[in-house]
C-alpha cells in the first residue's frame, strides 16, 4: 500500500518538476517532507503555512542572534516573510482518475 502511495507521489512530482524550486522556497524542507506524507490536503496545507511562518520567524531571530543585532528587525522581517510565504503556499488539487482501456484507474482502495 504504502509503496503504491510513493509511486504516485513519484510520478506526481516529475510531472510537476517545474514548481519543486519555487515551493521548497515558500514551503521550506520541512514543507516538501509533509508533501509525501499521506494527510488531506487541507490539513497538510495547513501544516505547511503554519511552518512556514514559524519556521522564517525562527530562521529570522537566529540570524539576529549571530549578526549581533538587539532588536528585533531581523525576527520580524522573518515574520513577514512567513506570513507571504504561507499565503503563496496552496492546497493540492485533487488528482483526476487515468483514463484506461479497460476502464478508470487511480482510486485508492483500502
Amino acid at each position: 500500500m504504502l509503496r503504491r502511495e510513493l509511486a504516485a507521489y513519484a510520478e506526481h512530482a516529475a510531472e510537476a518538476g517545474t514548481r519543486a524550486v519555487p515551493d521548497i522556497v515558500y514551503k521550506g524542507v520541512m514543507g516538501k517532507m509533509l508533501d509525501a506524507v499521506p494527510l488531506e490536503p487541507a490539513t497538510r496545507t495547513t501544516l505547511q503555512q503554519a511552518n512556514a511562518v514559524v519556521s522564517n520567524s525562527v530562521t529570522g531571530r537566529t540570524l539576529a542572534a549571530l549578526t549581533g543585532l538587539g532588536g528585533p528587525i531581523l525576527t520580524v522581517a522573518g515574520f513577514v516573510w512567513g506570513l507571504f510565504s504561507s499565503q503563496q503556499i496552496q492546497a493540492a488539487q485533487p488528482a483526476e482518475p487515468k483514463q484506461t482501456a479497460q476502464g478508470t484507474t487511480g482510486a485508492v482502495v483500502n
